[in-house]
């Protein structure tokens, strides 16, 4: 029995069971389910199917909710909308994945640096234990991975978790070389804003890292964006695409030029021959001349709502707190404020900005990531967009805001 949740090819004929939300004939209400949300469900019908034919009645009944954590991870780490049942089962997981008792899980809290004493966030999850968990498949042996969620043995998750730990780390060297290679061949070129894709390929860039990097170059660029690595006359790789751009209808519709393809409308992978490799670059690029208006080309950052300081406070806070758990096409609240006094500014850790503003006598501190170029901003007026979360230092909590960018109003001289 094969189960997936991926795209399906036209005129599909399934060769043995095969259950997919995307199938014409399946019944399922929700299309979005993750991988690990698939199998999840099948072990649901399997134990109503057992317990229906009196199967349990010597014996006890498995309780799947001890399987959340794994749930949780795995839809996490899958990247689908944390919508409808995924957020029901990443909202329960969550809390069984603190309490695990899982040595692989436990370890791998530990290497990650999560101390279990807080709750486990979506966050977590996406950039601490997924990308080790990723590691081991993209620069080792992905059945390591799963001798680490498996295995009851408590050394030898520890030894896998360190060695995965050890992985993650290289793979980030890895992913920081691409990364700048691929920027300098971007910057190099005359004609990127001509183009409404970017496609480029090398034989010495890891094929366990180019999902990354593209992801990371269609943040910078919003174009879809596939990068490739060279072996032989064949090349593989991934892609990922923008909102309005569908990446495998794109690929569908070229799939005499492919070898291989699968994926989603943002996300896919390919193989090609080398020698199709410039007619496919053209093709791709007038599919996305005809499909990608030129305003889908401008990232874009959704507002909920104008939110002035005097109405940020606790109640506000626990009002956000029934919201989570957060992710993909569910995205933590974006509020925007201003004009606001800049009381004072300064760059703090890796490039990152702290301000303390000020509006009609209220205060706030906030924090901006990698934006410590806009120092010094003291004295001067803002807009910000934010997102309003907590802060602790030496055991007291206090409101902080978290801006995802801002604006500096001209004439802002205090």
């Amino acid at each position: 029995m094969v189960t997936d949740h991926h795209q399906l090819p036209a005129h599909f004929e399934p060769r043995c069971p095969t259950i997919n939300p995307f199938r014409p004939d399946c019944p399922f209400p929700f299309q979005g389910l993750s991988g690990v949300g698939l199998a999840f469900y099948l072990a649901i019908a399997i134990r109503a199917d057992l317990r229906e034919s009196g199967y349990f009645r010597s014996k006890g009944e498995p309780d799947l909710r001890s399987y959340l954590d794994l749930v949780a991870l795995g839809t996490v780490a899958d990247i689908v909308p944390l919508l409808e049942e995924n957020r029901i089962l990443v909202k329960n997981g969550l809390s069984i994945l603190r309490e695990s008792q899982r040595p692989g899980i436990k370890e791998l809290l530990r290497v990650s640096g999560i101390n279990k004493d807080r709750e486990i966030t979506t966050y977590d999850i996406a950039f601490k234990l997924a990308p080790r968990l990723n590691a081991m498949g993209r620069l080792g042996s992905v059945t390591r991975a799963v001798q680490l969620l498996t295995t009851d043995n408590e050394k030898e998750a520890a030894e896998i978790a360190n060695q995965m730990d050890s992985l993650n780390t290289q793979r980030q060297a890895i992913e920081n070389r691409m990364l700048s290679e691929v920027r300098e061949r971007i910057t190099r070129s005359d004609d990127l804003e001509k183009q409404g894709t970017i496609v480029l390929s090398d034989p010495s860039w890891h094929r366990g890292v180019v999902g990354i990097v593209a992801s990371k170059i269609v943040e910078e660029h919003y174009r879809p964006t596939l990068i490739l690595e060279a072996e032989g006359e064949l090349l593989r790789g991934s892609g990922r695409s923008i909102d309005g751009f569908d990446l495998y209808q794109a690929l569908f519709d070229l799939s005499d030029l492919l070898k291989q393809f699968g994926g989603h409308g943002h996300a896919a992978g390919i193989s090609i021959e080398t020698k199709n490799l410039r007619e496919f670059c053209k093709r791709f690029e007038e599919l996305a001349r005809k499909r990608i208006d030129p305003k889908d080309m401008v990232p874009k950052i959704e507002i909920d709502a104008q939110l002035g300081l005097e109405s940020i406070n606790p109640q506000l806070l626990r009002e956000l707190e029934m919201l989570p758990p957060f992710g993909e096409n569910n995205p933590q609240p974006v509020f925007w404020a201003g004009p606001l006094e800049v009381v004072f500014s300064k760059v703090v850790g890796n490039d990152h900005l702290k301000l303390r503003i000020k509006e009609k006598g209220i205060t706030f501190d906030c924090i901006a990531f990698g934006k410590g170029a806009f120092h010094p901003l003291g004295g001067k007026s803002v807009d910000i967009l934010f997102q309003v979360g907590t802060n602790t230092w030496q055991g007291i909590e206090s409101i902080q805001l978290m801006i995802v960018d801002l604006k500096v109003n001209p004439s802002s001289d205090a």
